[in-house]
């Protein structure tokens, strides 16, 4: 849904396929700082999750592909070590930790209008959504749930073990 011909379409768009594609929760996701990406032969990210957990999370081509994009026009003069955040807003012309409110605004917003055209969109798409939908894709992939459950930072396995119930329940 995002205009990808705007700036802040193309963030938006970038947003919400990053938040997709590891599975993260949107406080991770607003943490997330340059310094935490690695774009080296087996390119990552580094959640900083509950409990002061941090895990690596693998990037897969297409998404390093759309952050690379992102990197040139965002980051444009920042180096691979910095601290800047990865989505930020700008506020008294700084560039500011974007807030966890902010990013379940944009999913909102996006999630509303996906649904004028196409009614089997949820009322209500919030960025936990985005994480739900990443596990049960691996997991209707065959990626193993052991895997999954450390990908998406669980501290119990049990947690992990929704998604092979509602797979059955979708199978059935």
């Amino acid at each position: 849904q995002p205009d990808t011909s705007t700036d802040r379409g193309k963030r938006d768009a970038f947003l919400m396929l990053f938040l997709y594609k590891t599975g993260a929760r949107v406080q991770e996701l607003v943490d997330v700082r340059i310094c935490d990406i690695q774009l080296s032969d087996t390119p990552r990210v580094l959640l900083h999750g509950k409990g002061a957990k941090s895990r690596a999370i693998p990037l897969r081509d297409d998404v390093v592909q759309h952050l690379k994009k992102y990197l040139a026009l965002f980051h444009e003069s920042e180096s691979q070590y910095s601290d800047q955040y990865l989505f930020y807003s700008v506020r008294n012309q700084k560039k500011k930790r974007m807030t966890e409110q902010n990013v379940r605004s944009i999913v909102s917003k996006y999630g509303s209008m996906a649904r004028e055209t196409n009614k089997e969109v949820p009322e209500q798409v919030h960025p936990h959504l985005f994480r739900h939908s990443w596990a049960m894709f691996l997991y209707q992939n065959g990626v193993d749930l052991t895997l999954i459950s450390q990908w998406l930072g669980h501290a119990q396995f049990k947690t992990t073990l929704i998604y092979a119930h509602a797979d059955t329940e979708i199978n059935d």
